[in-house]
């Protein structure tokens, strides 16, 4: 029975160590232990805080008090200005200027529409006297006044074949000038206008592009062909010529021509190196025949 009983004589919880009261008094003992939850009055305080609730609202404030504007009007709080001050400031009135002749202009110096256009047609070569340096031939020239027409197929396949050729012979920025530019590739001087090259070359014809003859010369009427890709592809300075029966063609002839795949007989020249005669006459498996 007396396991069942408080040290101070009241029933004890079950499962507990003691009474209810004796649990919240040890509890309120903790909270407010004198070395760690006791304020500076006297007072129970939380572990964590510096102070109790009735010192921490009766402590001083000192707040910084800008409460007057300097128009002497009272301003809010943390606000460099009054309202009215404040609204003062967004009136500002930004500064008119005009032309020679009066009427206002955007800025300081300019002139307006119509003193522009009457200037302009006083002297409308002012602007043709100034040089601009061709890339092309590497001379000044003198700037285009206004719009002027030269020969009006500037939209068509062969003008932008013919703007690709000068591009990457002549423009250093061009992405293929080290392949031609680059290794001495020049325009004739006859081609300098599209006039001439038209004439020597005629219209591009379907599916075809222009292509040099040999490949270290220079674009010319002597050297240059419209073209089908494959037969721009068979003439590239990188293909490798097999010779077999007295005849020479690229290994891509020959493949089209044996029925045989091109990476066979690449495989065989370029990576096992196997001689012409043996590439191209020793026989595959038939399961891997290519069908022409």
């Amino acid at each position: 029975m007396a396991a069942d009983v408080c040290s101070c004589g009241a029933p004890k919880v079950a499962r507990a160590k003691g009474c209810r009261r004796c649990y919240f008094a040890a509890r309120q003992a903790r909270r407010i232990d004198p070395a760690l939850g006791q304020c500076a009055c006297g007072a129970p305080k939380a572990l964590s805080a510096r102070q109790c609730g009735a010192c921490f609202r009766s402590r001083p404030v000192t707040r910084p008090r800008h409460d007057q504007c300097a128009c002497g009007a009272t301003k809010v709080r943390y606000s460099k200005r009054c309202p009215r001050c404040y609204a003062d400031s967004l009136r500002v009135v930004p500064p008119v200027y005009h032309c020679a002749c009066g009427a206002v202009v955007s800025g300081e110096g300019l002139r307006c529409k119509p003193c522009f256009y009457a200037a302009r047609k006083s002297y409308p070569r002012k602007w043709a006297s100034d040089l601009i340096r061709d890339y092309r031939t590497g001379q000044h020239r003198p700037k285009k006044v206004g719009w002027q027409r030269t020969h009006g197929r500037s939209h068509t396949a062969a003008y932008q074949l013919y703007r690709g050729m000068i591009e990457r012979c002549r423009n250093p920025k061009a992405p293929n000038y080290h392949n031609y530019g680059g290794r001495g590739i020049r325009v004739c001087a006859r081609w300098e206008k599209f006039e001439h090259f038209l004439a020597d070359m005629g219209e591009r014809p379907p599916g075809h592009t222009l292509d040099r003859i040999d490949n270290d010369g220079d674009y010319s009427k002597e050297n240059c062909r419209w073209a089908t890709n494959r037969v721009q592809h068979n003439n590239k300075r990188t293909n490798h010529p097999l010779t077999f029966n007295g005849r020479t063609q690229t290994i891509a002839d020959w493949a089209r021509e044996l029925g045989i795949s091109y990476y066979t007989l690449n495989s065989r020249v370029t990576i096992r190196g196997w001689s012409a005669d043996k590439a191209l006459s020793t026989p595959i498996n038939p399961a891997y025949r290519r069908v022409p």
